[in-house]
């Protein structure tokens, strides 16, 4: 097997450098995208360790445009007939687990591997104002967003209409792991149904529940969860970056990843003679 790590960064080059040199055994080839608004200079002496992105997109928080980059990375890394997984990372994020573990892990699956959220639309996290009202995200101005949403609240895309006639919407946490076989059916999902992607268009964060619902509109099925722990405190939406202190916790849930993270996880995370020979 070959997991292929699909890795969204735009800043701090000194953690994706470590996430580099972790991700450097047999199990990994990791693919790099660096949001078009950050100094891609500060991030070219890490090439030889991953294949970067090369066609960089400009991504704003809570806007399609981050979908956008990672099907850009998905669509790169399966042109590589190898790989068989395909996990989501920031460049914050750090194995919590051995190659080994994870490795076994996604071969002892059911459904071939895939780990994402599946909670059923509108929940605590994710109101169904997230698609039903026009967000636009891309305009920097605070005023002229506000403008832009009081003018045309009102107005829902035909294509986002269609989606929620006739789709059950899916959230979760946007880091996952899918399996090959998975990520080429979401991709020609958005060959034969023109409409999906459009739907987002002007959807909060859709990220958290994009390849959701495209998952559950296929009828796939998951092997759990999210693998990705992160600490977010009681009465906030964010996670905040985890210290050593947060090992235990990382322990006790199980979880293959972590983040944010600005430190180096113990030892026992890395196998750098590790050969894994699993087909």
């Amino acid at each position: 097997m070959k997991c292929a790590a699909i890795i969204l960064a735009h800043e701090r080059p000194d953690c994706l450098s470590r996430l580099l040199t972790r991700l450097s055994g047999p199990l990994w080839q990791p693919y790099v995208h660096v949001d078009a608004t950050s100094d891609m200079a500060q991030f070219e002496h890490l090439r030889p360790k991953a294949k970067f992105l090369e066609d960089r997109i400009a991504v704003h928080w809570g806007h399609v445009s981050i979908v956008d980059a990672t099907l850009k990375m998905l669509r790169q890394a399966l042109q590589d007939k190898n790989i068989t997984h395909l996990v989501l990372l920031s460049g914050r994020c750090f194995p919590a687990r051995p190659d080994k573990e994870i490795a076994t892990a996604l071969l002892s699956c059911t459904h071939g591997g895939n780990f994402i959220d599946q909670n059923p639309m509108p929940n605590a996290g994710h109101k169904l104002g997230r698609i039903t009202k026009s967000h636009f995200r891309y305009i920097r101005s605070k005023f002229l967003r506000r403008l832009m949403y009081h003018l045309r609240k009102w107005r829902i895309p035909a294509e986002t209409k269609h989606l929620l006639a006739t789709t059950e919407l899916k959230s979760g946490s946007n880091w996952m792991i899918l399996s090959r076989e998975a990520c080429e059916k979401i991709l020609r999902l958005l060959e034969d149904e023109p409409w999906f992607r459009p739907a987002f268009e002007r959807a909060l964060c859709p990220d958290e529940f994009f390849f959701h619902t495209a998952f559950h509109f296929l009828e796939l099925k998951p092997d759990g969860p999210s693998q990705t722990y992160s600490r977010i405190p009681d009465g906030t939406a964010n996670a905040v970056s985890l210290k050593k202190a947060d090992w235990d916790d990382i322990r006790r849930t199980g979880n293959l990843f972590a983040r944010k993270t600005d430190v180096f996880f113990p030892e026992e995370t890395t196998e750098p003679d590790f050969q894994n020979r699993a087909s």
